[in-house]
């Protein structure tokens, strides 16, 4: 009688499973999923080259014009997400426009060279579309990441390439459950910390991930009952419950976190099965408009070596717009930071995005008029004596319209580090505070010019000091305080708990973020 009562609720757990195995593809089936899952998976044309004859990429075409010295004209281009090749059915190429040939070839390719790729004569399905089917290939499961297009003869006028489309063989059964088993152990991307370890992409066990969470699940409930039913029998009761509890809640706090996994792999597996490129994925993400701003900026400063500051609220905000940022040089920080902002060298790039931490922003008008008398010439280094640690101290200045001013300093530097340039203002009740700084990282011997923008107002008055931080042999030349002509894309920003204002340069401002530039 005690093993049947034990077989019950093992083969309510094992109909449970099947049920709900079958109600999860049957889901899977009836939806989007399945339509996205058969659409066809267009190669883009702008990363394609022409190898051999004559032929660019213009307009978001494939233009091919002249054969080469055998007689051929080749063409090749990368294929975003790489796919199995057990999951192409066909190729098809469509021209918008045709010439003079003797064959059309097409070629799919595992690796990123021509040495290994499988080629097959295309068959034309109507005067403008040529195509191969998978068993012309001969094809294995090995991801493709290449696709090559060859037209042998004269091809006058010209062919143009309008697309280039992989289309995917309808799912089986058996297809199925392997997706679905890649959704919950995602073997194609995981990697360990050295590039020479990756696992394969190829399963040797393929269940539905419903089928193994109901295994897990039954584990921590047999676990859990085995701490019980030990402190029932076991002289110390009350510490078998304890640990039975224990288990159970450890269990619990695994399979949520692994059924969060869970739900993240399969939608990724969902979207690469639907041919999605990394780039639609994240347009649709949880972080989309972040992906976008980040996305748009990249594009705009086009040169990937400046250098990005990204200062964020939330942990999460802060991490994303980081990975984002990549392949540019880039560093964070949560909350902003004023002493990270002066460090900031010209031409780096100041990513906010919270508002809330800047107490003060607003454009400037340039100033018409000229500076006070007072400093229209410079100093020199007999003017401006001043005690440790201060290498340089100005008099006081003000008097001039509301305008941009910059303090601009030649130094000799002795040896390698930092130094500090900063304005200070006093108001009308005689209390001087910090109005302006910048750090400078002094390298090497020799000569260099400082400077440092910052805003004056008509009621305001000004001093400059400078100071070295840990350098030896430092000495101050001349000291200039100069107008700055300006566009009208100067900001000025005033971080929170600080009298400090910065000078920067609009780049992008959007509903995520502000991008400025350092002038």
């Amino acid at each position: 009688m005690k093993p049947l009562k034990l077989c019950i609720p093992a083969l309510a757990g094992l109909l449970a499973a099947l049920l709900l195995w079958l109600g999860y593809c049957a889901w899977f089936f009836w939806g989007d999923h399945y339509r996205l899952a058969l659409r066809p998976v267009n190669v883009p044309l702008s990363g394609w080259q022409v190898l051999a004859g004559q032929g660019q990429v213009e307009d978001g075409v494939l233009r091919l014009e002249a054969p080469g010295p055998r007689g051929e004209v080749l063409a090749a281009g990368p294929v975003i997400g790489p796919l199995p090749g057990s999951d192409i059915e066909r190729v098809i190429v469509r021209f918008e426009q045709t010439g003079d040939y003797h064959m059309v070839g097409i070629g799919l390719s595992p690796a990123m060279a021509l040495s290994a790729v499988h080629r097959a004569t295309g068959r034309w399905l109507d005067e403008r579309s040529v195509e191969v089917l998978e068993q012309d290939l001969r094809l294995d499961s090995e991801p493709i990441r290449l696709v090559s297009l060859g037209i042998r003869g004269n091809v006058s006028p010209g062919f143009v390439v309008g697309s280039v489309e992989l289309h995917r063989a309808r799912p089986d059964w058996t297809g199925l459950q392997s997706m679905l088993f890649d959704s919950l152990v995602d073997g194609s991307e995981w990697t360990q910390r050295s590039i020479n370890h990756a696992q394969s992409g190829t399963a040797p066990l393929r269940l539905s991930p419903v089928v193994v969470v109901l295994v897990w699940l039954m584990i921590a409930a047999a676990l859990g009952w085995l701490g019980l039913r030990i402190g029932t029998v076991a002289p110390n009761r009350s510490l078998s419950v304890t640990f039975g509890l224990m288990v159970l809640g450890a269990m619990g706090l695994l399979d949520l976190g692994w059924q969060l996994s869970l739900w993240t792999r399969h939608a990724d597996a969902l979207a690469r099965y639907s041919g999605q490129s990394p780039v639609e994925r994240r347009e649709h993400g949880v972080d989309a408009g972040l992906y976008r701003f980040v996305h748009d900026l990249k594009d705009q400063l086009a040169d990937p070596g400046r250098r990005m500051v990204v200062f964020a609220a939330t942990e999460f905000i802060f991490r994303r717009a980081m990975y984002y940022a990549i392949p540019h040089p880039v560093i964070g920080k949560r909350g902003l930071d004023p002493r990270w902002v002066a460090r900031m060298r010209p031409g780096e790039v100041l990513l906010v995005f919270d508002r809330s931490d800047l107490a003060e922003l607003h454009e400037i008008d340039p100033g018409a008029g000229a500076l006070p008398e007072v400093v229209s010439s410079h100093w020199l280094s007999e003017d401006l004596q001043a005690p440790a640690p201060w290498l340089a101290v100005s008099p006081w200045f003000g008097g001039g319209p509301d305008q941009l001013a910059k303090v601009e300093l030649v130094v000799s530097a002795g040896s390698t580090g930092w130094s500090r340039l900063e304005v200070l203002s006093q108001g009308a009740d005689g209390s001087v505070r910090p109005h302006a700084l910048r750090e400078f990282y002094l390298e090497g011997e020799g000569e260099r010019t400082l400077v440092l923008p910052f805003p004056m107002s008509e009621a305001g008055r000004y001093r400059f000091r400078f100071r070295t931080l840990g350098v030896d042999g430092v000495e101050v030349r001349v000291a200039r305080l100069l107008p700055v002509r300006h566009s009208s894309d100067l900001i000025v920003l005033r971080p929170h708990d600080t009298s400090l204002r910065f000078l920067v340069r609009r780049l992008q401002e959007g509903e995520f973020g502000s991008a400025w530039e350092i002038p």
